[in-house]
């Protein structure tokens, strides 16, 4: 008899199921139904009777056996805005050195000695050009673009002391603008034209090593 066409409740039916499929799992099943109506004993030959018993036993246990306890977290699934990382960039001081026209007057190029800190595109400069028969100190604000670029556009303002040709005034204001090319982090050339006080014109071209 086939177990879906046994009676569940036939005692009879379910120990003959038992003793013509000793071996099937579906005997488990059957012998814990004639545990269920009391009709459990004297089923198959002892050995054999114990064995079933005891392999329906372990899986009743199975089926039965109390879950371990389990931590439970609640998740927040909302999104998270993450915080930012502090870009805030920090003060980067620099050497130059290089050649500039000396402030109209003698016409005559100098050789540039500067220094200079930047920080994003705010910047400090200031530089000492000396050629023959004049020597300028220049101070100022330089503002440069910052980033990976290769190339990158300045502009300063600037005072000058002059000092040496008499015919230029002791003290001029003016600008300076250009372009920067970095070969790397740390070393770029400058190259830009300067406008002064009194209509007066020049150029600077220089080496930058920064820190």
């Amino acid at each position: 008899m086939a177990w879906r066409e046994l009676p569940q409740d036939d005692a009879d039916a379910l120990r003959g199921f038992i003793r013509e499929y000793p071996s099937s799992p579906l005997s488990e099943r059957a012998f814990t139904r004639l545990q269920e109506l009391g009709e459990a004993d004297s089923v198959l030959p002892p050995t054999a009777q114990r064995g079933l018993e005891s392999s329906a036993d372990t899986h009743q246990a199975l089926l039965v056996r109390p879950t371990g306890l389990v931590a439970v977290a609640t998740l927040d699934l909302s999104p998270v805005e993450l915080q930012a990382q502090s870009t805030t960039p920090t003060w980067s001081p620099r050497l130059e050195l290089g050649l500039g026209s000396n402030l109209a007057g003698s016409g005559q190029l100098g050789l540039t000695l500067g220094t200079g800190v930047q920080r994003g595109w705010l910047g400090g400069v200031t530089r000492f050009r000396l050629s023959p028969d004049q020597s300028t100190w220049q101070a100022g604000l330089h503002l440069e673009r910052p980033g990976p670029q290769s190339w990158a556009p300045y502009s300063e303002l600037l005072g000058a002391r002059r000092m040496g040709d008499p015919l230029l005034t002791p003290w001029a204001v003016g600008g300076a603008a250009g372009v920067v090319h970095r070969w790397r982090p740390e070393i770029s050339a400058q190259l830009g034209a300067e406008a002064w006080s009194g209509g007066l014109l020049g150029l600077q071209a220089s080496l930058r090593y920064s820190f």
